[in-house]
């Protein structure tokens, strides 16, 4: 499966959002405030989706009863559309969309379709949460999902056809992971926001916990939700609580009984306060910050653009090559008094701390000469560097007249 861009289209937030600004809708919308745009191209999404690249994602197969789901009316069907091999089966699958009006979901999309991936990988870059992408696939005249809120922010494009959307007012403000979205009451809607009609190229953010209900009339509507996994301040002190049970004996030792009996006790609330102050003395909220989005980008996969190819080349590397970034790595350094790390999706690399500044010169300069990296290295040693850094995943070799887009 290929995915072709103009050379003037980069997937990322800037295009995703045109022609309303990005950073205006990081400071002001993200996790609060919904965005609407639409009056947008109808074919504004044709280099990232289209109708036809829904049977090309299906035919990748390896699905999983988890990942191909269909649903009328709130209600999974149940039913086993999946084949032995993992493909899915295409003469059930047409029947109960086309016959029995049900909605296709096709979760992990951004696994399967490389545009749909490279958007993904750079919105983790702006918003620092896992993204990932979803396929809803309505009849005409039908709604997949009752009226219900989400637990993840989430951007809507609609990508064939139109889509009918209501959405109210937070019906919970920044819902868990484990919140119940599919049972609040009429009278506790809160306010309309939108009654609205989708059409090709629109898009909708919806933060996590607005109410709304979708659903088609006379077309078939095909859109993409791309949602995000939220870093909660829940999650940092949960992390907190985490390791300061690891290193911490006073957090594992048992409340006393007389302690229960006079839980309002000065002594009990002191021991509960110095407790909490030790555990984020011990892991401060930025380090665990810090941490989750290291986790992150070594989680990301890595590019699928035929890496293995340059590795012949190794052993002929020296300072007269020219190296560059392998496109959506991202790299970034981390430095402490004892090591330097530099951190790039799918891995990372790391060195003394003597090698910050030739680490931080790579993670800056997306094409440069090996001869060129900084650090008072000597030619043996950008070499060596550069040499395991193309090994580990973030450098390839940049060949002349090459236009990487």
């Amino acid at each position: 499966m290929t995915t072709t861009l103009s050379p003037q289209t980069t997937l990322n937030l800037d295009w995703l959002l045109q022609p309303f600004d990005a950073q205006t809708f990081i400071g002001e919308h993200w996790d609060q405030k919904l965005l609407h745009l639409q009056q947008r191209a109808g074919d504004f999404y044709q280099e990232l989706f289209s109708l036809a690249a829904v049977d090309e994602v299906l035919q990748t197969g390896g699905w999983t009863p988890d990942e191909l789901i269909v649903v009328k009316q709130g209600k999974h069907d149940g039913g086993d559309y999946l084949k032995a091999d993992g493909l899915p089966n295409m003469a059930k699958l047409f029947e109960a969309f086309y016959q029995q009006g049900k909605t296709l979901q096709l979760y992990g999309v951004e696994k399967r379709h490389p545009g749909v991936a490279a958007l993904c990988r750079q919105l983790e870059r702006c918003f620092h949460q896992h993204a990932h992408a979803t396929i809803f696939f309505t009849p005409p005249g039908c709604n997949g999902l009752n009226t219900h809120f989400d637990t993840k922010d989430a951007f809507i494009l609609q990508i064939s056809g139109r889509k009918h959307w209501l959405v109210y007012e937070h019906a919970m403000a920044w819902p868990s992971r484990v919140s119940d979205r599919f049972k609040v009451a009429p009278e506790n809607y809160g306010e309309l926001l939108v009654d609205a009609t989708l059409q090709p190229g629109d898009l909708m953010y919806v933060p996590r916990g607005m109410l709304h209900a979708p659903s088609t009339h006379d077309e078939l509507s095909l859109h993409l939700t791309i949602g995000f996994d939220s870093v909660t301040w829940f999650d940092v002190f949960q992390e907190a609580l985490e390791r300061a049970r690891a290193t911490m004996p006073e957090m594992r030792q048992a409340i006393r009984p007389d302690q229960f009996e006079n839980p309002q006790s000065d002594l009990l609330q002191e021991q509960a306060t110095r407790l909490a102050n030790q555990m984020l003395t011990g892991a401060a909220p930025s380090d665990i910050i810090q941490q989750f989005r290291r986790n992150l980008h070594e989680r990301t996969p890595a590019p699928a653009d035929g890496h293995f190819r340059w590795l012949e080349r190794l052993q002929h590397l020296d300072g007269h090559d020219r190296l560059r970034h392998r496109e959506g790595v991202h790299p970034w350094v981390t430095v402490d008094d004892q090591q330097s790390d530099i951190i790039f999706a799918g891995g990372s690399v790391r060195g003394p701390a003597s090698l910050a500044d030739a680490m931080n010169f790579i993670a800056t300069t997306p094409e440069f000469q090996v001869s060129a990296i900084g650090g008072g290295l000597s030619e043996n040693a950008k070499v060596l560097l550069a040499r395991r850094l193309i090994i580990s995943g973030l450098l390839t070799f940049s060949e002349p007249g090459t236009v990487h887009t």
